[in-house]
């Protein structure tokens, strides 16, 4: 550990860590528990978890080499066979001995080695060991290095295969009861298990990746272990026996189970090597599931005590160490150094007002109470009855919890009113439950992704539930996974689950309550989740241990059960029908002597559906304010009587601008992300103008573009107050739109013979986009007129919003330095563009010979000679995957055989290089190994 000092007296560090077998890395002179390292398949017990130091938080990427043609870049210089680890540059952290002692200094360090290497076929045979070979040499290793202490308390961390070799490891020590007592004590010993993307279902869930693996391997003459490799494979059978004992001896020892998953796909492959449903075991009752913001690669690696995702495992490691028995963990909570790296805030118990700041701006996101300040208030007189209704009454009175664990659930028909409802109860409870905590959150399918999500609900209540107690309340454990994590990431919703009740748990006392509307605009599976947990939480508001009610509301179906709730139907309710015929009364203002039989014809053909009435009524008040020669009633009689045959009334009645608000629609319905006013205003100008000029006019107000587009949507759109962007005004006009062939209707009906399919509804909103994009680049390139694109508001969406397949499939390839001929998959090798090359219409080409003379003879070498390794990964994994996906795997036999043509130069770099880099990199493999020729 250069440049530092033993965080205890005595100790001592080792300088050599050796590749197979056991290595002490860290000997305190007074352990309490030993913490074992143990790597994954074709990976090695120093370089698995050493880390060069990087900026903070950055995504993991491949490493980027010249961009120079050199044929002899690549280059492996030692070998790994019976030697010691080759020499890293000195700012590597091998946190496993550079960070873990100085943050629990009592603890001896292992770190175990096993050869499940890739060789070359020079170089000799490789290992033929099971995974249960490997099981009985680590099982004599543990205990050879244990034998003194053989009873000391053991910890596992472990990552990928290494976690299945661990529970193979624990399956043959407590088969050794009661014959090898020194075995059967590592079973024994076991205080808790870490696991970093173990993939207890397997791994690679389509059985792709390693089959093209193993086939890639034997076309380049190199070497695999197969069965080692199916242990990695769904539906194992050796992974499918311990999955099913793994759950018995964990409640049979009473384990803590840390399961660290990854949250980034892999750069080059697109896609998780592990998913989150195998890296973890399914034990709620003692397993704790954490997100490591980094690749399958990286996720072990470490680069400081400052490191957010080393804080999160360094809190995972305190709780574990808050398991071991009390003598033990009565020394290391008394250690004066125990936390000596880490940060002084982390060690109190309490959070400070610093850290809840932190945890808050974490916590909080665009649009988290949108939908609540776009509803209109309740109408004056209106929704006063629900405080009375028996429900209600029951719901708030605490006596009579355990008849409906705190839930009350308000059901209706689209449009009804439940939404208006709900706000009014949340507006009421804050006012008058003064020394309660109110809590709410208004799911929004028009919204941003966090605004239609359980995660964004919990994250809401949450931020709520923190700003409502005192800092100096909160307990810093349940919070520190949140405080570690980055606030621009997706935040686990484990996690937020997990923080949220330990929050409530540690204020019982606090009477809280939560308002949850719109449940049918979120995710069934997310909601049908997110109802079970509330569950949980209603279960101990029964039994007194929490005082928390929940009310949701929601539409008819999806239905979902639960086992005990108060319930209120909205149109069954006759005080409901008043609030219409208040608000019919008072809204209606047309000076007709028939307005009182129009009032009463308005509700008989309402179905006491509110989102009706209110646009009939406005509908009515603009006929009278014309003064045309159509009456009121003559336009109450032509209006239609169902909610989604008005929108349609409402779209075609008139012919005014019909492609404007076909625009309007698509792009409402269809953007990746919500529209700004402006944006919706520009985007709908391009496509209905195409030679209108795209840039900000200083004389256009805010008020103009708002007018548009209001007449664009004919009213059916609406500026939400948080955030400013364009939604429908309601999620019943979405569905007529989508779910009721709406659009298709509606288009038809315009122009017979287009077709109007969503697919079709893309390449329109795709060619607006283009259309920018040129317009943008003839302004930059403009002798008289510089312009970064800020007075251009919709240039920026138009990157986002264009479509890559057809970007790419009509990409001009007119380029210097090239052939007229040149293929557009030689261009992306050349610059580097993984991504793009995965989305390719010919990206499986990666032998492509060039129709132009060009300075390689295909895609792959391009990539390889400019040191492009991503695009190296991203072409030989297309190639492989499209072959199996073909089911034509004797076409790796012609891919042996153009290798052989190849010049040797050429040969030997793709034996010394690309298979190298690309298993080094994917996280499926090797770091390193030896290659002489």
């Amino acid at each position: 550990m250069s440049g530092s000092t033993s965080p205890q007296p005595g100790a001592t560090y080792t300088g050599q860590v050796h590749p197979t077998g056991m290595t002490v890395l860290y000997d305190p002179s007074c352990p309490i528990v030993d913490i074992c390292f143990v790597h994954g398949f074709t990976g090695h017990p120093e370089r698995t978890w050493q880390s060069k130091k990087r900026a903070m938080n950055s995504e993991p990427s491949f490493q980027k080499l010249s961009k120079r043609a050199k044929l002899g870049q690549f280059t492996i210089s030692t070998s790994d066979r019976g030697g010691s680890a080759h020499a890293e540059p000195q700012s590597a952290v091998f946190w496993p001995r550079d960070l873990l002692p100085g943050v629990i200094p009592h603890s001896r360090v292992l770190t175990f080695g096993y050869d499940t290497n890739i060789r070359h076929s020079f170089n000799g045979p490789i290992s033929q060991n099971r995974l249960s070979d490997h099981a009985k040499d680590f099982l004599a290793a543990l205990q050879d290095c244990r034998r003194h202490h053989s009873r000391r308390p053991l910890i596992f961390v472990a990552h990928s295969l290494g976690g299945l070799l661990v529970k193979d490891t624990l399956r043959l020590s407590k088969s050794f009861d009661p014959i090898q007592p020194d075995a059967y004590d590592i079973y024994m010993s076991t205080s808790s298990l870490f696991f970093f993307g173990t993939p207890h279902a397997g791994a690679d869930p389509r059985n792709t990746l390693h089959k093209i693996i193993c086939n890639l391997t034997r076309i380049l003459c190199f070497r695999v272990n197969e069965e080692i490799v199916q242990a990695l494979m769904p539906g194992a059978e050796r992974s499918k026996l311990l999955a099913e004992d793994f759950p018995k001896w964990t409640f049979d020892r009473d384990w803590n189970i840390f399961s660290f998953q990854e949250e980034f796909a892999h750069s080059a492959l697109g896609v998780k090597i592990v998913e989150d449903d195998s890296s973890c075991v399914n034990d709620p009752r003692h397993e704790r599931t954490v997100h490591i913001k980094a690749d399958h690669v990286d996720m072990c690696r470490f680069t400081s005590c400052d490191d957010p995702e080393f804080n999160k495992v360094c809190a995972a490691l305190r709780q574990a160490l808050e398991k071991l028995p009390s003598g033990q963990r009565d020394c290391q909570l008394g250690a004066t150094e125990c936390h000596r790296h880490a940060s002084p805030e982390a060690s109190s118990s309490m959070l400070s007002s610093k850290q809840v700041d932190t945890i808050l701006e974490r916590l909080t996101f665009d649009g988290i109470d949108a939908r609540y300040w776009t509803l209109r208030s309740p109408q004056r007189k209106t929704c006063q009855w629900l405080l009375n209704h028996p429900s209600y009454k029951s719901w708030v009175d605490s006596s009579k919890t355990r008849d409906h664990h705190g839930f009350f659930w308000i059901k209706g028909k689209p449009g009804t009113g439940k939404s208006i409802s709900m706000k009014y109860l949340d507006l009421k409870a804050r006012r008058s439950m003064k020394n309660r905590i109110v809590l709410r959150f208004f799911f929004n399918a028009r919204g941003a992704e966090l605004e239609h999500s359980t995660e964004g609900m919990y994250r809401s209540l949450l931020w709520q539930l923190l700003k409502a107690l005192p800092s100096n309340s909160l307990d810093s454990y349940p919070l520190t996974q949140l405080y570690s994590l980055d606030g621009a990431a997706s935040l686990p919703v484990e996690t937020l689950k997990e923080a949220f009740s330990s929050v409530l748990a540690n204020v019982p006392s606090h009477e809280i309550y939560c308002f949850v509307d719109a449940l049918d605009e979120c995710a069934e599976e997310e909601i049908r989740q997110m109802i079970g947990f509330f569950e949980e939480i209603g279960e101990s508001t029964a039994l007194g241990e929490l005082n928390t009610r929940v009310c949701f509301s929601s539409r008819h179906y999806p239905y979902i059960t639960i086992r005990r709730s108060l319930q209120l139907i909205l149109e069954d309710e006759n005080d409901h029908s008043k609030d219409i015929q208040e608000y019919i009364e008072s809204q209606l203002k047309i000076d007709n002597n028939d307005r009182d039989s129009i009032k009463d014809e308005i509700f008989d053909l309402s179905s006491k559906i509110f989102l009706w009435v209110a646009l009939v009524v406005d509908i009515l008040n603009k006929e009278n304010d014309r003064g045309g020669d159509v009456s009121v009633r003559g336009r109450l009689d032509q209006i239609p009587r169902g909610l989604h045959e008005l929108f349609q009334d409402i779209l075609t009645r008139d012919n005014e601008s019909i492609e404007e608000m076909i625009l309007c629609i698509q792009w409402i319905l269809f953007a990746k992300r919500p529209l700004q006013p402006m944006e919706l205003y520009f985007a709908i100008r391009i496509g209905s103008h195409p030679n209108s000029d795209t840039s900000l006019n200083c004389d256009m107000h805010i008020d103009h573009i708002n007018r548009f587009n209001l007449n664009a949507s004919k009213g059916l759109a609406e500026v939400t107050k948080k955030g400013a962007t364009i939604q429908f005004i309601h999620e019943s006009v979405r569905d007529y739109l989508l779910r009721d062939g709406g659009l298709d209707t509606l288009l038809r009906s315009q122009i017979p013979r287009m077709n109007w399919s969503e697919g079709s509804s893309h390449n329109t909103l795709r060619d607006i986009c283009l259309k920018q994009i040129h317009a943008g680049n003839t302004a930059r390139e403009s002798a008289d007129k510089e312009s970064s694109g800020s007075d251009m508001p919709f240039l920026q969406y138009a990157f986002l919003g264009l479509d890559q397949v057809n970007f790419l499939t009509n990409f001009p390839t007119d380029v210097r330095h090239h052939s007229n001929q040149v293929d557009i998959l030689y261009l992306l090798a050349e610059q580097n563009l993984a991504s793009l090359i995965h989305v390719h219409p010919q990206r499986h080409r990666s032998f492509l010979v060039p129709d132009g003379k060009e300075r390689f003879p295909n895609p792959l070498v391009t990539a390889m000679a400019f040191g492009n390794n991503e695009a190296v990964f991203a072409l030989a994994l297309e190639f492989t995957r499209e072959r199996f996906a073909a089911n034509r795997p004797q076409d790796f036999k012609q891919v042996e055989q153009e290798l052989r043509t190849m010049p040797q130069r050429v040969l030997r770099l793709i034996r010394k290089s690309f298979l190298l880099t690309m298993l080094a990199e994917s996280g499926i493999g090797v770091t390193r190994f030896s290659y002489t020729q």
